[in-house]
């Protein structure tokens, strides 16, 4: 038994291990399976030990703690076998059949199979009790979906097929094992594909006998964060707090708090904060600030892999300047200015390309650095305030992730496609092709001819080359509650037709029933009862998987309001869980329906942050517009010009796989509000059309990222923000 010997050769399988964990029953916690698959293929494995120990507790939700070890050599006509052991674990044995991807064009497939164990506890190699099929596209390249289902569906045809035959071999006196049975559990992680690609049907498995998908996952994005600051360490308080610059000063310095504001019974986020607060008397000190100590068990950590951007949201007042430095183990120090319009009461995320720090050796970085002096031209303006830092941490632009360009178009409400010359269903917006197609529907209460007249109006978009994106508002009949009647059953006929409906017409729908529930002006409210609301999700989610209605996805979307703790809190404790819903829906309105003007940055973060501590969904900027008073701080279109480039990574964590435009004008509240990205007079804003223009040149670019996909743009986009987890069973 080595310790971690050849990382290099299985680094790259290592991570699927822990979903092979998983699926072979060894792992307690039911979402195991899914958070080991984000690990698959290498994607965030680190070299050392102590690193990936910690990642194996994570992906396979253990204590922290724990060391793993592994052992591996050849068995004589099968592959490479592996072993997995830790404290607290029965051992893991699983033979890489192909000892490598095998390219079969245009995928790359790497076939695994998890084996029984004898009542010794070791490995019996020629009884499989789990086959896993590892898929992603080759080199990048873009698979149209029905050829990688197509491709799919072969695989787990050839489920039975014995292993190909290899060259014998011992190792550690292991003997040569026969061919293993037909397997019947294979199970398929496909990256960058969505379950709603799957088709619908049955297929014919080896035995003749008839099959179908069955789901067990949904789409999920891939983190991609390399470090972040632990604020729940003693040690990196007690570091910020003894590099506080200038010392000595009362009422100066750095405290690590808890964050509580968004807590409720049954979650909590965890989430910590530095605030750093400063008086006048330490108006003339050059730097005031503090440091966070970035080093890995002694050594400097490296933060030079190519596209590594520093992310962390900020909120804080009277802040002339702040100024983020890092220091290399040379005392070198570089830094960058945080853009001001970044800092304002109400949280907001700062994304920092670690290239901005031209003057660090990024490959040897020991200290990271927060100060509300700029260094290198000092100001003594700033007399006193305060700044609130949330979870530092570095992140990588993945190469499989990214923004269309063109699913910012959105056409409202449904009866304008009926051929008006307003907003026909194949007109562009802006010269820019739509690609998702939003509109609102009101039902009371269980409607079956409702249910019938929403598929219909889905089977019109889809026929025009459109995604759906269809927010089902579900009225209550008198007397009845909306939730507790989804619950009790009533509204089962009305989903029932509506999924089984989609499932006819196929292609990609998105669903979005019980929106903007943890708000407090739908009857759907789900903040007073936070549990009937997820009960109801999951029984929308189970009438779905019944009619086996894979193409419609789900959207869990929430209301963002800046300046209401309390519907924030409620979009935590009502979120359903990933393994229900698809996608999260965040919305919010720059203006408000008053003269405070926010930007896109202050209105989402907060939810975004929240949110992302529960989920691994993609997020979805699914209703958000503009409107401005007169006398109100910014122009229309220079808060949108400002939302277009937060929605292209500019500012934003990940980049959003989608975001629809509220593009209305409506009477509302006694009051006109022109929310459209058009004048007044219907011409387009003249600020907002430079941006349209250069969408090209920011495609190219290797942070803000975005592509040209055509009608399909929204579907592309969700592709490649998931992993697709599913298998084929017997009907």
């Amino acid at each position: 038994m080595i310790r971690l010997p050849l990382l290099r050769t299985a680094r790259d399988f290592v991570a699927a291990v822990t979903f092979l964990a998983a699926a072979a029953g060894a792992a307690p916690a039911p979402n195991a399976p899914q958070s080991a698959v984000e690990f698959a293929w290498g994607d965030v494995f680190q070299s050392d030990a102590a690193t990936l120990d910690n990642q194996l507790c994570g992906a396979l939700e253990l204590p922290s703690g724990r060391t793993f070890t592994f052992s591996f050599g050849g068995v004589a006509g099968y592959g490479i076998a592996y072993g997995l052991y830790g404290s607290g674990l029965e051992p893991i044995f699983f033979v890489d059949r192909d000892s490598g991807p095998i390219a079969a064009r245009p995928l790359l497939v790497r076939t695994l199979d998890v084996v029984e164990t004898d009542a010794q506890g070791g490995p019996v190699w020629d009884q499989v009790v789990t086959r896993v099929l590892v898929v992603r596209p080759g080199d990048g390249a873009d698979v149209a979906p029905e050829t990688y289902v197509e491709r799919l569906v072969s695989l787990a045809r050839a489920r039975g097929a014995p292993p190909r035959p290899r060259e014998a071999s011992k190792v550690g006196g292991t003997a040569a094992v026969s061919s293993p049975a037909l397997v019947d559990d294979v199970r398929i992680v496909a990256h960058d594909l969505a379950t709603t690609d799957l088709t619908v049907g049955t297929f014919t498995g080896p035995r003749g006998e008839s099959l179908a998908w069955e789901v067990q996952s949904h789409a999920h994005r891939t983190k991609r964060d390399l470090y972040e600051v632990d604020l729940a360490s003693p040690e990196s308080a007690q570091f910020a707090a003894s590099s506080f610059v200038p010392s000595g000063l009362a009422g100066n310095g750095v405290t690590i708090e808890s964050d509580t504001a968004y807590d409720s019974s049954g979650v909590n986020l965890g989430r910590r904060l530095a605030r750093l607060r400063w008086t006048p008397a330490a108006v003339l000190a050059q730097r005031v600030g503090f440091e966070f100590d970035v080093t890995d068990s002694g050594a400097p950590r490296d933060l030079s892999t190519p596209t590594a951007r520093l992310v962390f949201s900020v909120a804080g007042s009277d802040v002339d300047c702040l100024s983020v430095s890092l220091t290399d183990e040379t005392g070198a120090r570089d830094a960058a200015l945080v853009d001001l319009e970044q800092i304002t009461p109400y949280e907001q995320t700062v994304v920092l390309p670690l290239d901005s720090f031209q003057g660090v050796d990024l490959s040897r970085s020991m200290r990271l650095g927060f100060s509300v002096r700029d260094p290198l031209a000092p100001s003594n303006t700033c007399e006193g305030g305060e700044l609130a830092i949330f979870a530092p941490r570095v992140s990588v632009a993945s190469p499989y992730l990214s923004t269309p360009q063109n699913v910012f178009w959105s056409n409202d409400p449904l009866q304008d496609a009926s051929g008006g010359p307003s907003a026909p269903l194949t007109d562009s917006f802006l010269g820019q092709p739509t690609s998702v197609y939003k509109y609102f529907v009101g039902v009371s209460g269980p409607s079956i001819a409702s249910a019938n007249q929403i598929v219909a109006e889905i089977g019109a978009i889809r026929a025009a080359d459109l995604t759906p994106h269809v927010v089902i508002e579900l009225f209550p009949a008198a007397g009845s509650s909306t939730l507790n009647a989804i619950v009790s059953g009533a509204y089962d006929a009305f989903f029932t037709t509506i999924f089984t409906g989609c499932r006819s017409i196929g292609g990609r729908i998105e669903l979005a029933p019980l929106h903007e529930a943890n708000g407090f002006w739908y009857p759907w409210r789900g903040d007073l009862q936070p549990g009937t609301l997820r009960n109801a999700w999951q029984r929308i989610d189970l009438l779905r998987d019944d009619a086996r209605a894979h193409n419609v996805a789900l959207a869990y979307v929430v209301s963002c309001l800046e300046t209401a703790p309390g519907v924030q809190r409620a979009a935590a404790s009502g979120f359903p869980g990933d393994d229900v819903v698809d996608m999260i829906g965040i919305q919010g309105f720059e203006s408000g329906y008053d003269g405070d003007v926010v930007r896109a940055n202050e209105v989402f973060t907060a939810t975004t942050e929240i949110l992302d501590r529960l989920s691994d969904l993609p997020f979805v900027l699914t209703e958000y517009g503009f409107f401005t008073v007169p006398g109100a701080e910014y122009e229309k279109g220079q808060l949108a010009t400002w939302a277009l480039d937060d929605q292209i990574a500019a500012r934003s964590f990940q980049p959003y796989s989608g975001a629809i435009y509220f593009n209305v004008s409506k009477f509302e509240n006694g009051a006109f509000r022109n929310w459209r990205l058009l004048q007044d007079n219907g011409q387009p804003l003249t600020e907002v059309l430079p941006y349209i223009f250069g969408l090209e040149s920011r495609a190219s670019n290797p942070v803000l990222r975005s592509v040209a996909e055509g009608r399909r743009a929204s579907d592309a986009a969700h592709r490649r923000h998931s992993r697709l987890f599913a298998r084929l069973t017997s009907l």
